[in-house]
């Protein structure tokens, strides 16, 4: 989990660098994740280095959810950023945003999927047809990156458009979904029979300090 969180990070990295450069260089950034191409910079040799980590031991069912589902999610979100950048606006309001949220959470699936039931399910993934995990890290991911735009707003406006400086999201619209992630976590640990109090005040605990551990590194730029 570790190495795929740095690969989301490097992929944003090397997404900001590509944007500076042109539409088309941005769209192209997801080839990087084949190990295929040649490297033209350390960053790119990087990424490269840590995806040949990431799939050494990798399961049949990981190959395919690679091939079927990250690689076509990821290439999704660098084309949406291409977008972005180029100053277009995105009709469904979320800013060219939900692309790249969607692909952290494929990412993230590719690791911890086939130890939670999906290796006979990677269709329904590939469909979108989410369990409640994964629909609960859909909105932190959202929550977290209406956050972000929201301390980068003045950065971002010289740019690219983004659903914060579009008003189509508001403060109370990021309060509103942080009470909702908060709601459904409980019924999470209520789905996963986790009753007693002092674990499941644990956990509400550890995830507000995470919302707050995240907000003070996007403030400080620590958090890309």
């Amino acid at each position: 989990m570790a190495l795929m969180a740095t690969t989301i990070g490097l992929i944003d990295e090397l997404l900001d660098e590509a944007t500076a450069n042109g539409q088309d260089e941005a769209s192209q950034v997801a080839v990087l994740l084949t190990a295929r191409p040649k490297p033209h910079s350390p960053l790119q040799a990087a990424l490269q280095t840590l995806v040949r980590s990431l799939r050494a031991d990798e399961s049949i069912w990981q190959t395919n959810y690679w091939t079927t589902v990250l690689l076509p999610a990821t290439e999704k979100y660098c084309q949406e950023e291409a977008l972005a950048a180029a100053g277009k606006r995105d009709p469904s309001g979320m800013g060219f945003r939900w692309a790249g949220i969607e692909a952290a959470i494929n990412c993230m699936w590719y690791v911890v999927g086939s130890y939670i039931g999906l290796e006979d399910d990677r269709e329904a993934v590939r469909r979108q047809n989410w369990n409640a995990e994964q629909k609960w890290m859909a909105d932190t991911s959202l929550l977290t990156q209406m956050i972000d735009d929201w301390i980068d707003q003045d950065e971002d406006f010289p740019v690219r458009s983004t659903a914060i400086l579009s008003g189509d999201w508001s403060p109370e619209e990021i309060q509103n979904l942080y009470r909702k992630t908060v709601e459904d976590l409980n019924q999470l640990l209520n789905k996963n029979g986790v009753q007693n109090g002092t674990v499941r005040a644990l956990f509400l605990d550890l995830y507000t300090d995470y919302i707050y551990t995240g907000l003070d590194a996007m403030k400080n730029g620590v958090a890309l």
